[in-house]
């Protein structure tokens, strides 16, 4: 019997996009983790850690792969 992903939708094209091999940082993660940090400024979900996304607490150049995850009111101001 095969055995069926759980992941499905958005996540699915999430986890093919992510490159294997790069170290990564995932921002608003909620529970979700597919990179080696998990950055979400809600405690409760149980992040490596809590931050807010529009000051990230990371010197410039740390991570080969971000990815931004359920960030949707403040991701065009973090862009910019």
């Amino acid at each position: 019997m095969r055995e069926r992903s759980c992941v499905t939708g958005r996540l699915r094209v999430i986890q093919k996009l992510m490159s294997k091999g790069k170290f990564s940082l995932s921002v608003g993660s909620k529970k979700t983790r597919f990179a080696d940090i998990n950055l979400d400024i809600d405690y409760s979900v149980r992040p490596d850690i809590v931050a807010d996304a529009r000051f990230l607490p990371f010197k410039n150049k740390c991570f080969q792969q971000v990815l931004f995850t359920d960030v949707s009111s403040i991701s065009q101001k973090v862009v910019n």
